[in-house]
Formats: C-alpha cells, structure tokens, sequence
C-alpha cells in the first residue's frame, strides 16, 4: 500500500499494488472523494518540491516504485504521475515549481506514440519537455536499482527534445522516400508543433522540420495554417 500525500503532507488516498494478479487490476486507487482527485494530484510532489525549485527541473514518472528507487538513489526531483494521462490541473501544479520536465519512460513501453500525443499538453502550456530512453525491458526502478543513480544521470543528460524525440520515433516507422509516409510524419509533427505558445518557437521548429524531412518551409506553413 502506498499513501498518496497533498503538497501539504496530508493523507488523502492510498494506492494498492496487488501481489497476486489473478482476476485483478495490477493497482488500484482509493475511489474519488471530495479531497483526493488522481487527475489533480502528482504522487511524490510534496516530497519533492524543494529539490525541484533547486534543479529547475521534474522528473516525471509512471509509478509508486520508481519514484521510491529513484529518491532512495538520491534523485529526489521526481514526481510519479501513477499510469495516468497528465491533466491540465496536473501541469499547472507542477508549473508552480518549474516549466523544465524530463519524462522517463520505460524501456518497452508500447504505444509510445499515443503517449507522446498526451505531452504535447505540456507544451502548450509553455512547459520545456525532454525524453529519457531507458534500455529495452528496463523501466526507472529496474534501471537505478541494476546500474546506479550515476548511470541514471548519465541518461539524462542524454535526454532529447520532445520534437526531436518524436520526429526520430517517426522517422523510424515511416519512410520519407514515399511522399504518402513523408505526409503522415509532416501532419503528425505539426500537430505538436502547432501546440508551441511561441510564434518564434514554432518558426524554429518548422524550419529543422523542412530541413530534416526535405520540404520546402512553405508548404509546411500553409499545412500548419
């Protein structure tokens, strides 16, 4: 059982991970109450506040046991988001303490893709966002506890730019040498960029997009228009 604290170190709900997985859910929450709301509430946060004013920066996880295994390491600027899709109520409270976020997922997570789609939220609430791979059947807790926290380090500091790391999952299914693939990476990658705040940023980032998958800037503004 793991207890689930507000920013003010109350207990306002408790998650369940069952030992035994047959016939159950793998975890359960504490049913919504008027004080507890998973979509408002990000697991570790009032842990980790300090530590992530000091870093300017989050690290954002899937669940109960990385969160521990990380802070246990001495990476204490990590929140867990429990499985659950970020909500706009979610960003903001992380906002209150930083626009820098660094997600982790594990290294065989499958639909990568619609999970990307759900961070663009971050961006378009003018959050900087980067990606850490971790090793094929790795995930966070596995990875720190196996290697170390200094080697866990050393794959942040090789984490990449939201875009970047999209458009490399992209490049890798689709084959830009098809005009009709080269049009599914394009609208796939300004659908994120569309969701970019700044006139400047998505400038930027329509300009390496031309450039990467060799279109005429252009034609990628009147898509983006």
């Amino acid at each position: 059982m793991f207890p689930i604290f507000d920013l003010r170190d109350r207990v306002i709900g408790f998650g369940g991970r069952v030992l035994t997985e047959e016939g159950m859910p793998k975890y359960l929450n504490s049913p919504e109450t008027e004080v507890y709301q998973k979509g408002r509430q990000l697991y570790g946060l009032s842990w980790a506040k300090e530590s992530i004013k000091e870093k300017d920066a989050v690290l954002l996880v899937e669940g109960y046991m990385d969160l521990i295994a990380l802070y246990q390491a001495g990476i204490e600027f990590v929140v867990a988001s429990c499985g659950t899709a970020l909500t706009v109520d979610q960003i903001r409270l992380l906002k209150r303490f930083t626009r820098r976020v660094i997600v982790v997922y594990d290294g065989d997570q499958a639909g990568q893709m619609a999970s990307l789609r759900g961070l663009d939220l971050l961006l378009e609430e003018g959050c900087q966002v980067r990606l850490m791979d971790l090793p094929q059947g790795k995930d966070p807790d596995d990875f720190v506890r196996s290697e170390g926290a200094s080697a866990f380090r050393q794959k942040m500091q090789q984490a990449k730019d939201l875009l970047e790391y999209k458009l490399g999952l992209l490049l890798r299914e689709k084959d830009i040498r098809d005009p009709h693939q080269k049009a599914e990476v394009a609208k796939e990658m300004l659908a994120t960029i569309r969701r970019l705040p700044s006139p400047v940023l998505r400038g930027e980032y329509l300009k390496q997009l031309a450039e990467k998958i060799h279109v005429r800037e252009e034609n990628l503004w009147s898509e983006l228009n």
